[in-house]
This record gives structure tokens, C-alpha cells and sequence, in this order.
């Protein structure tokens, strides 16, 4: 009787510990992901890797899509558009925008949606008369070199700027930009611009009252 006792017990012992293996088993292919699991993720993982923002799927940019980067400029929704293009070799933008309400004021901006690098003047109280364009003009085509050029200037904390945008008819180009000049030094710096990325035009300026012109 002791014996059949005895391995009674060791039999429902022996259950007992199957049933907690058996438990412990299943809990640990609940916590782990299958191979199936395991495929998602590395997929994702490798989709991601390509991606600026993770979980994101990066799309080609179309030429439209490009067209509209360019066309982003330093401008408020209450300004309207003078003259804008991007910097050569640069994420810069550079942008000339005058006010919509009768254009009360003009305004230099250089530098990125995010962050405005530089701003002028920054008071726009009588900021017309801070600017000067100048400009000169020959027609009659290639066959007389023919050439439109234009020209905003200003200063500011010892520098001078100058906005360009020229044309020549003899190699039918046009080229953008601003010379930055330090008047301690006379050190002239040449900022390109892109010229597909061109909005606007300085010859706008040429029947304003506003600014003062010069005509060479």
C-alpha cells in the first residue's frame, strides 16, 4: 500500500512539473516573433534605412515636385515676389520682396525657409530709400551686343551688396547673383545664382517711383 502510494505521487508530480514546462514553452513562442515576424521586420528595417523618417517610404521626385522646391521663396503670404533664386552650390535662398498693401515697404532676405540668415533692413519703416537700382540697356539685338542689365544695391554694417541680373543678346545668357563687397578691403565676393530658379525680375523696379534709379 506505501508503495502504490509513493508512486502515485511521483506520477502527479511528474504531471505537475510537464504542465509548467509545457506553460513556460508557450510563453516563450508568444514573446518571440515567428520567422514569418522576423521577415516583416527585416524588410521594414531595410525599407527604412533609405528613409530620412523611419516608417516612412521615400518617394521618387518628379519634375513637378522639383519645379515647386525651386519656386520656394523667403517671402510672406502678405509680400509679393520681386526677385528670388537659389545660390549656386547652396541650400540658400535669396529673395527681394516688397509688400502687397501698396508696397509700402522693400525687403532682403537670404537664407532658408527654417531660418533667416540675414534680413534688411530690419526696420521697414522708409526702407525704399535704403535701396538703389540701377540699370542700363542696348537693344538692337546680337548683331549690336545688345544687353539688359540690372542692378539692386544696399548697405549694410560695412558691406556692400549688389543684386544682378544681366542679359547678353550675342550669347543670347542671362546670369544672376550678388557681389558682396567689404568696403574695409574692397574685397569683392561673387555669389552665382541658379538660373532656373529664377522668380521675378528686377526690370519691375524700372518705373517705380519708390527707389531711387540710376541710369549710367
Amino acid at each position: 500500500m506505501k508503495k502504490f502510494r509513493l508512486s502515485f505521487v511521483i506520477v502527479v508530480a511528474g504531471i505537475v512539473i510537464s504542465s509548467l514546462v509545457g506553460c513556460s514553452n508557450l510563453q516563450k513562442m508568444k514573446d518571440s516573433p515567428s520567422n514569418s515576424d522576423e521577415v516583416k521586420l527585416k524588410q521594414t528595417d531595410a525599407e527604412n534605412q533609405g528613409n530620412d523618417s523611419p516608417g516612412k517610404t521615400a518617394l521618387p521626385s518628379t519634375d513637378a515636385e522639383k519645379e515647386i522646391e525651386y519656386k520656394e521663396n523667403l517671402c510672406t503670404e502678405s509680400e509679393e515676389t520681386l526677385f528670388s533664386f537659389k545660390l549656386a552650390d547652396s541650400s540658400k535662398t535669396l529673395s527681394v520682396c516688397v509688400s502687397k498693401e501698396q508696397q509700402d515697404y522693400i525687403v532682403y532676405r537670404l537664407g532658408s525657409k527654417d531660418k533667416i540668415e540675414l534680413e534688411f533692413p530690419k526696420n521697414k519703416a522708409d526702407s525704399w530709400s535704403k535701396f538703389t537700382y540701377s540699370y542700363y540697356l542696348r537693344g538692337g539685338g546680337a548683331e549690336n551686343e545688345g544687353m539688359d542689365l540690372n542692378y539692386l544695391s544696399f548697405e549694410d554694417d560695412g558691406y556692400e551688396y549688389e543684386i544682378y541680373q544681366e542679359f547678353t543678346a550675342k550669347d543670347n545668357m542671362t546670369s544672376v547673383g550678388i557681389k558682396i563687397t567689404d568696403k574695409a578691403t574692397n574685397k569683392i565676393t561673387d555669389i552665382k545664382g541658379l538660373n532656373n530658379t529664377v522668380e521675378g525680375s528686377l526690370i519691375n523696379l524700372r518705373e517705380n517711383e519708390k527707389i531711387k534709379t540710376e541710369i549710367p
